[in-house]
């Protein structure tokens, strides 16, 4: 039987589509949890519901954003790739608490160089570099498109994590917000503690 069994990325995901129990069935996984599943007169049918199931799952995010279960799946599937560094300011910023960091900001909020302490790194570059690469891994693999830098006419990949603002220092420090969505799926996976 031709095109029997078809395996693809589409959107960040992996997409199977094989019989199964002779039923065209199409399924999107992410890393090795199924997200989403359809079946079909025929394989291209079973595609085409599983890849519209994908993108109405990503047009009912709210403003864009993944949901906590997209982030606790996306993490699972890289947990073996998550450096300590980036899980040690993961967890750093997942328990920040608003007045023991910073005042006048929400809880979950540090700056560069209190994630920089958390990982060990000895400056703010490195944590910007790491919690960055960590963001567009996550990103990438939920088809997000975090906010660009207008500086660098590029996205800010640790706005995939965090929301950010510049500090007043004017040293290029950045005071990050840990999105609701990436403290619930930490939470869930058991990271935060």
């Amino acid at each position: 039987m031709p095109n029997s069994r078809s395996d693809f990325i589409y959107r960040g995901t992996r997409i199977i589509a094989a019989p199964l129990k002779g039923k065209p069935t199409a399924r999107a996984f992410l890393g090795k949890k199924c997200i989403a599943e359809a079946a079909a007169a025929d394989l291209s049918s079973a595609i085409a519901s599983v890849q519209e199931l994908i993108d109405q799952k990503i047009r009912n995010r709210f403003d864009g954003v993944p949901a906590a279960e997209d982030y606790e799946h996306a993490f699972s599937a890289i947990s073996q790739d998550i450096g300590k560094g980036q899980l040690a300011m993961l967890k750093a910023h997942c328990a920040a608490r608003a007045g023991d960091t910073l005042d006048n900001f929400p809880d979950r909020t540090v700056t560069a160089e209190q994630l920089a302490e958390a990982a060990g790194y000895s400056g703010y570059e490195a944590a910007n570099l790491q919690y960055g690469l960590l963001g567009r891994r996550v990103a990438e693999l939920l088809d997000y498109q975090p906010p660009f830098s207008d500086e660098r006419g590029e996205p800010v990949w640790t706005m995939a994590l965090a929301t950010g603002v510049r500090s007043a220092g004017g040293r290029g420090l950045w005071i990050w917000t840990l999105r609701p969505e990436v403290a619930v799926a930490v939470q869930r996976l058991g990271w935060d503690v």
